[in-house]
């Protein structure tokens, strides 16, 4: 079985391995680490449009849009987000597991690393120790492929 490993270093210089984020439902990117990579990588912002355009909230909420980089590298758009309000926590957490669990599917598919940010603590509000950290260790166990968790 393959194990969690725990980096401190920026995820955005990485160019190997699926990357997943968190996303909004409404595609707004101008905000934390998913403006980091909208900036990097403009094709982000226009899959994710396009994703969004004709499909309902509850359509959007726990899928993701893997979005090709090059063979061996993707960005994961994770929809666990209903809206991106300020001081609120907007990460639908039954989303977030759906769309995790859909990532390490896509990465085992692929046989590809899985390489996060702790994702929805940072302007979303989780708490990685406690939500986000067992969520992925108990979806972790029906995977073996590598993940690696970036704070940066």
């Amino acid at each position: 079985m393959s194990e969690i490993v725990y980096f401190n270093k920026d995820i955005t210089k990485n160019t190997f391995g699926i990357i997943a984020v968190v996303c909004n439902c409404q595609g707004s990117m101008h905000k934390g680490l998913i403006n980091q990579f909208r900036k990097k990588y403009p094709i982000i912002q226009e899959a994710c449009q396009n994703e969004i355009r004709y499909k309902s909230l509850n359509e959007l909420l726990g899928e993701i849009l893997p979005i090709k980089i090059n063979n061996s590298f993707y960005i994961v758009l994770m929809f666990a987000q209903s809206a991106n309000e300020p001081n609120k926590i907007n990460t639908n957490v039954k989303a977030l597991e759906s769309a995790l669990n859909k990532s390490l599917e896509f990465c085992t598919y692929k046989n590809l690393p899985l390489l996060i940010p702790k994702i929805g603590c940072g302007l979303n509000g989780l708490s990685w120790s406690l939500t986000v950290e067992p969520i992925i260790k108990k979806l972790f166990l029906d995977f073996d492929i590598p993940i690696e968790v970036y704070s940066i």
